[in-house]
């Protein structure tokens, strides 16, 4: 009788250890990052970084505060655990110039390739953060003649005035990042899309909580360190989906409406480009690289971008822009109630530059 059950109890002991090892292997994995030679850069253990992903209601900048800045303030940057894999983090001008101006050695993660079931890649796709070489090119042709033009004072005028009587009405305190949010969301509709969320005026309506949606969930601390749950999205993540799946609509809709109105016309004059929103502008690029092609600089013809990779584009920029502005938005208003020194000569140089009317 032993002998008969000898070969289990062996085969459940092997299975064990082999769990354990798999065990062992993943915590290691977790707390050390593979070696490379990146000159000994620092590490942030990945167990620091969970332990505030666990805490009730995560927040992104508690996570960046408390863990992020402390390891970045000492060398600039660090190698951190994300989207299920060690990535680098960087605060530093000079190595973020060495970075984006060496595409070629420096080479993105192309998420639609490796993690093509996350919440970004499907809200975002392919686009000009993840695209690499000649794809990436293309996508440039595009998106950069867009950018190539200061904003007018007007467009920022309207939503700044809002944001200071908000201030002014608030008694006990003001939530600066909440604040801060709003007038990025509404900002960069007005840039983006030329749609005005009414976020400052604190207005219910379906499209601004599916921009909201659409915003926080691309940021949620749990799905950026295990992006394998997205692969079963359920509940509120699942709800996260259909928003995304409303906003590629409204996006799909108001690119075939400034599409139809751009081709009443060969091309936008000064006047025109310069009071049009990001969207229109991107438009008109596609479509002449459509018409003529986009080439690189020796001449050699890039791949062709599709309308979905447009629209890609402008939902990455309104997602990765509302993040970036509403964050420091909220850490230059903090520094100038910290520095009031400083945000006296701040005052003064705008009133130099722009005047002190009440229209300026």
């Amino acid at each position: 009788m032993l002998d008969l059950l000898l070969p289990f109890a062996l085969s459940g002991k092997t299975l064990l250890a082999g769990a354990l090892a798999l065990t062992g292997y993943i915590f290691y994995r977790l707390l050390v990052p593979p070696k490379i030679n990146d000159g000994g850069v620092p590490y942030i253990p990945a167990y620091k970084t969970l332990f505030w992903t666990f805490k009730p209601d995560p927040s992104r900048i508690d996570l960046c505060n408390q863990v992020d800045v402390p390891a970045l303030r000492e060398t600039g940057i660090v190698r951190s655990w994300l989207w299920g894999r060690w990535m680098y983090k960087i605060n530093d001008a000079e190595y973020a110039r060495q970075l984006f101006l060496k595409p070629t050695v420096f080479q993105k993660i192309e998420m639609q390739t490796s993690l093509p079931y996350t919440f970004r890649v499907y809200a975002a796709g392919a686009n000009i953060m993840s695209e690499n070489g000649d794809h990436f090119k293309a996508h440039r042709s595009v998106v950069m003649p867009a950018f190539r033009r200061a904003w007018p004072v007007s467009h920022f005028r309207t939503h700044m005035r809002k944001l200071e009587s908000l201030v002014r009405k608030q008694q006990q305190g003001v939530d600066i990042l909440n604040i801060g949010r709003r007038v990025a969301l509404d900002i960069l509709g007005h840039i983006i899309m030329g749609v005005d969320f009414g976020a400052l005026d604190y207005t219910k309506g379906e499209l601004l909580e599916m921009c909201w949606d659409v915003v926080e969930a691309g940021v949620e601390p749990l799905y950026l360190l295990f992006p394998f749950l997205d692969k079963y999205p359920m509940g509120k993540r699942a709800r996260s989906f259909a928003s995304v799946a409303r906003f590629h609509q409204f996006i799909d809709d108001a690119i075939e409406t400034k599409r139809l109105e751009l081709q009443t016309r060969d091309q936008l004059n000064n006047d025109e480009r310069d009071k049009a929103d990001l969207l229109t502008l991107m438009i008109e690029a596609y479509e002449q690289t459509k018409k003529h092609g986009a080439y690189d600089e020796n001449g050699k013809l890039l791949p062709s971008m599709n309308s979905e990779e447009l629209r890609n584009n402008a939902v990455v920029f309104f997602i990765a822009g509302h993040d970036g502005t509403a964050y420091s938005l909220c850490h230059l208003i903090t520094e100038l109630a910290l520095n009031p020194d400083i945000q006296q000569r701040a005052r003064e140089r705008v009133i130099s530059v722009i005047g002190d009317a009440p229209d300026a």
